[in-house]
């Protein structure tokens, strides 16, 4: 296996950031820039890999392609001589090989025809439903649809949203229940470096507190105020099984007792603010919108909350991001078909949106499964377990989104104890509040691994937390063929 220790330092990485911030590789092991682009003397480091990408050519807009089986919604930078043998292509949806990822040998250099960042944000901020034909049609929808809501009887409400789901399910992208597009280009890109040398090995920080393999948090969003008189029975449920979650209150459509509240807290549960109407307006317009912030932050104040969570999942986290006093969002699912604003951001992972951490919603919410498409309790519990496993193949974040709401019955209550007693026997995994991922995520960003006295150090607000762990390649029959392993 090929020596990880340290050469000299080098500048840090900029195109790249978003895959150096993922994975905490040092910048002295994987550069930007061609490696002939080093200094004059400068001698090309052997350990090190050098990454670059090519400008497109020209104001392009962006458009899908895959790479490595992978989407990428981007721009492309023209090929002189497209995909030649042995080159790693990129293809448009047609089936073409429109440009290729390159490696130079000899140079140590990785060259990609996309910006790799952009293709990272560009899904991250759902860039690509902006693009979709029918985007224009669903957002008039979605208004006309919540301007009448309030005159609509429920049964009304759930047979329209159950009319339009064979429509819905129609969509090619973003995979459903769970698209994990964002992690697929970290691993692909990752892999294709340890392709490139085989035997090496890399150092990089630890997902999660101590090393787990993966993180589970549980969330709650009550709608009505039959939600909170229901909330004893599954606080109750979780209580006979170990765990906490978080408690996602409207403040103007019901009135929550104070002493409910103060009950959460010492048993150790967290509050957050859930819009400040259920009503589905709260993007409608800029104006709108700044004027709901002014009494969502005066709550988030009074009520000590950490974070937020939309009013059925509508968002736009520039907006929010910019506007309301939290520690942490979580109004995106990773892949939404069926909800108010279809889309998602193709992640599994927390991610800094400006100054907040943004913590996806990862497994599909019980409204959706139980309500829109008439599964079982029984059945939701399965599809819940069977996305986990996805989930934990590339060690992300499983975050649920229930409603003591829906939540109303025996067999309902039933089926989520038996999930919870399911995923508390997980191994290795890292149960927490949102919060506590928010901080640790913060924690994370701002650590970086350091090279001191013949071995990898962590440095950082927190070195206790995290864990040097080495990948390398595995089993090409692995869905992602890395393996993790403790450094020391």
């Amino acid at each position: 296996m090929n020596d990880i220790r340290s050469p000299s330092k080098e500048k840090a990485i900029d195109d790249f950031r978003e895959f150096t911030a993922f994975w905490k590789i040092p910048d002295r092991l994987v550069s930007q820039g061609a490696s002939h682009e080093r200094k004059d003397g400068e001698e090309i480091a052997p350990n090190r890999f050098y990454l670059q990408s090519v400008n497109p050519a020209g104001r392009q807009p962006p458009m899908f392609y895959t790479w490595q089986g992978i989407h990428l919604f981007t721009t492309l930078a023209s090929s002189k001589a497209g995909a030649s043998s042995g080159d790693d292509p990129v293809y448009d949806f047609n089936g073409k090989a429109v440009g290729a990822v390159t490696y130079e040998e000899g140079q140590n250099t990785l060259t990609l025809p996309f910006h790799f960042d952009t293709a990272i944000w560009n899904l991250r901020l759902e860039k690509y439903v902006r693009g979709e034909a029918t985007q224009p049609a669903e957002d008039l929808g979605r208004r006309l649809y919540y301007s009448i809501k309030p005159a609509m009887p429920r049964p009304l409400r759930l047979m329209m949203r159950k009319t339009l789901k064979e429509p819905m399910a129609k969509r090619s992208f973003p995979a459903w229940p769970v698209d994990t597009s964002v992690e697929q280009l970290q691993f692909g890109l990752l892999r294709t470096l340890l392709e490139a040398r085989p035997g090496t090995a890399l150092p990089v920080l630890s997902f999660w507190p101590g090393g787990e393999d993966c993180c589970l948090v549980l969330t709650h969003d009550v709608e009505t105020q039959q939600g909170v008189n229901h909330m004893d029975q599954v606080i109750e449920v979780e209580r006979e099984c170990g765990v906490r979650s978080s408690w996602n209150f409207v403040p103007k459509d019901y009135y929550v007792d104070p002493q409910i509240f103060e009950r959460l807290r010492t048993d150790g549960f967290e509050i957050g603010v859930h819009g400040l109407y259920h009503n589905g307006k709260l993007f409608q317009s800029r104006e709108m919108f700044l004027r709901q912030v002014v009494e969502i932050n005066r709550y988030i104040h009074q009520w000590g909350a950490a974070g937020f969570r939309s009013p059925s999942l509508l968002r736009n986290l520039d907006w929010i991001s910019e506007s309301i006093d939290i520690d942490y969002d979580t109004s995106c699912p990773a892949s939404e078909w069926y909800g108010a604003q279809p889309g998602g951001c193709g992640t599994v992972f927390p991610f800094m949106k400006n100054r907040l951490v943004e913590l996806p919603i990862t497994l599909q919410q019980d409204h959706t499964l139980l309500e829109v498409l008439d599964f079982s309790p029984e059945k939701m519990v399965e599809h819940w377990l069977a996305t986990i496993q996805k989930i934990k193949q590339v060690h992300g974040m499983i975050l649920l989104n229930s409603h003591p709401d829906y939540l109303v019955d025996h067999k309902r209550l039933q089926a989520y104890r038996n999930f919870l007693t399911i995923i508390t026997q997980e191994k290795n995994c890292w149960r927490a509040l949102p919060r506590e991922v928010a901080k640790w995520w913060r924690v994370r960003q701002d650590s970086s691994l350091d090279y001191e006295n013949q071995q990898w150090v962590i440095k950082g607000p927190d070195t206790s937390l995290g864990k040097v762990m080495t990948v390398n390649l595995a089993d090409d029959h692995q869905p992602y063929p890395i393996t993790f392993q403790p450094l020391f």
